[in-house]
């Protein structure tokens, strides 16, 4: 610390390894999910994908579907950015973004954002997409994964109990994971 002020004092800090990687074949579909400072890892596997295709321009990319929340624009993490990432994957990178706190607006959640694209997410998740959930557990994890069940059992015409088998298989195969608190 500054002149030794807290010379003599432990800080404890786990660190734990993190287990989100993209798909390693480029071509893979990939939906993210991650209001608020959940977009942070995305924002890195992004630009993972923007070095990617800098070296590699003749590979076609997989879609990157990315759902973000923020409360309203001054909550808007890294809003410069995305557009210039957009333009450098040239349409393989899409950004749906929710506010839940516009003025005089409703509140809007990605889960709504998700639900609101579930053709197009069904679609991915049959060319094997890969599903990245980041942030809040309590509310937006558990809210979004009620969305997954949604989409499979009515796109598929099963039950929920079946859905979340699905969802299950997907989690124990790599293909749906989270990192939430």
């Amino acid at each position: 610390g500054p002149r030794n002020l807290f010379h003599g004092y432990k800080l404890p800090v786990h660190v734990r390894k993190s287990t989100f990687r993209l798909p390693t074949n480029p071509q893979t579909p990939v939906i993210m999910i991650g209001p608020g400072t959940g977009v942070a890892p995305f924002r890195g596997f992004i630009r993972e994908r923007v070095r990617f295709q800098e070296l590699n321009p003749n590979v076609k990319l997989g879609k990157h579907l990315l759902f973000y929340g923020s409360r309203d624009l001054n909550d808007f993490l890294y809003r410069d950015e995305w557009e210039q990432y957009k333009q450098k994957l040239n349409g393989s990178f899409e950004m749906v973004v929710a506010h839940s706190r516009l003025p005089n607006q409703p509140k809007v959640y990605v889960q709504d954002k998700v639900k609101e694209r579930e053709d197009e997410i069904l679609k991915l998740l049959q060319d094997g997409a890969f599903v990245y959930i980041c942030g809040d557990a309590k509310g937006m994890a558990k809210d979004t994964h009620s969305t997954f069940v949604g989409i499979y059992s009515r796109g598929l015409n099963i039950g929920e109990t079946e859905a979340h088998e699905i969802i299950k298989m997907l989690k124990s195969q790599g293909k749906y994971q989270e990192d939430v608190w």
